[in-house]
């Protein structure tokens, strides 16, 4: 047994680059190896070494370009920038990166995740969500059939979805499904209320505590101008508040003309 855990640590500490100073041949030998036939270290290595090392060995680049991503009528031309980081995913935003992650991988999740399969890819009744890892992002851009414009959404952002429904945009997942790599919204949901600003006649929103996940065909391509405001049932002047901690927004519905 003492031999075995010596034999784990210094295989896992010479993948992770631990002896790539002492011993840059067998570094690069084992991790080849790992990257050829990495079953070879199933039973070796415990599956959270074996993310780690994955992690380590194919680095993201933040500012890669992702591209490739299933298009739609409304959506072509897809790409995501903004490539988070597998183990910051994990443990500061508690977001599942693959679909074996099951203390991230909730019911509600996993239930959100197969409706937007059914509804926007027709991809129905869905219990399988890959092997692969699954990329968090922090941007979108596409194109419209129908236009030369790029539309760009980041997070943070609000966006239309299904039936004129309205939420913030919490999070931007891809996630690879018979090799075809399909683009996902992880939504805070907002609604409108009954009140309106007395001078502006701006309508107001708040959220509703829920999230929602939706696929990239259902939503709009319009972009929505939202300022974060502080309790609007007060009869004192609007006073604007921090984006992080608001549940109030008004929307400012008003279009721009050049003249």
């Amino acid at each position: 047994m003492l031999e075995h855990d010596t034999l784990r640590t210094a295989v896992h500490f010479a993948l992770m680059n631990g002896f790539r100073e002492d011993a840059p041949v067998i570094t690069s030998l084992l991790q080849d190896l790992y990257r050829s036939i990495p079953s070879l270290f199933s039973t070796l290595l415990a599956e959270s070494e074996r993310h780690s090392i994955i992690e380590a060995l194919d680095p993201l680049d933040e500012d890669e370009v992702l591209t490739g991503i299933q298009s739609d009528e409304h959506h072509v031309k897809v790409t995501a920038t903004g490539c988070l980081q597998q183990k910051f995913c994990r443990e500061v935003l508690r977001l599942p990166t693959r679909a074996s992650a099951k203390s991230l991988m909730t019911s509600i999740f996993k239930s959100q995740l197969r409706k937007a399969f059914g509804l926007e890819y027709g991809i129905q009744n869905l219990t399988n969500f890959g092997t692969r890892r699954f990329q968090w992002c922090k941007k979108v851009t596409f194109s419209s059939r129908t236009s030369e414009r790029r539309f760009s959404f980041a997070l943070k952002d609000f966006i239309a979805y299904r039936d004129n429904a309205v939420g913030r945009i919490d999070g931007i997942l891809i996630i690879h499904l018979s090799s075809i790599p399909r683009l996902f919204l992880k939504l805070r949901k907002a609604e409108f209320i009954q009140e309106k600003d007395p001078i502006l006649g701006s309508p107001f929103l708040r959220e509703t505590g829920e999230d929602e996940i939706v696929g990239l065909p259902a939503t709009g391509s319009t972009k929505l101008y939202v300022l974060p405001v502080k309790d609007v049932h007060g009869d004192g002047p609007l006073g604007f508040e921090k984006l992080e901690t608001a549940k109030h927004f008004m929307m400012v519905p008003w279009q721009i003309q050049y003249l």
